[in-house]
């Protein structure tokens, strides 16, 4: 009796653990999706880590330094990596345009990529950083 009860205990249990862990299969959730879409950078939006070194020199110094740096600036191997400091912090064109109204420039961003996109304003005008939700 003793044993017979016993492993109908270990039976449910294991049967119990099946099906947690069955449940916490990738497929039994809901795919991630984004918050926003938006479309590729244009060629134009990129202005070039030259651009980039004269406001951030000191960064730009220790950039060029670097193992990553010296290849992205100096021996790119693909499209990507020409950007150099662009190609991890995106398209500079919005960082550095002036902008005389903040307001404005927002309202057509977000107009752009829609309005609950999340956003960070710099001090040289705004710049959008759309980003995926869970």
């Amino acid at each position: 009796m003793v044993r017979s009860r016993r492993w109908w205990v270990c039976s449910a249990g294991s049967l119990f653990v099946a099906v947690i862990l069955l449940s916490c299969s990738p497929s039994a959730r809901s795919p991630i999706t984004p918050a926003v879409t938006t479309s590729a950078p244009k060629a134009e939006d990129y202005v070039g880590a030259e651009t980039c070194k004269s406001c951030h020199e000191e960064s730009y110094a220790k950039f060029s330094h670097t193992k990553m740096g010296r290849l992205f600036l100096n021996h790119p191997r693909d499209a990507r990596e020409k950007n150099a400091c662009e190609s991890c912090h995106g398209p500079g064109r919005a960082h550095v345009e002036a902008v005389s109204d903040v307001s404005a420039r927002l309202a057509e961003e977000l107009d752009a990529i829609g309005r609950d996109a999340p956003v960070a304003v710099l001090p040289e005008g705004p710049m959008t950083i759309p980003y995926l939700r869970t």
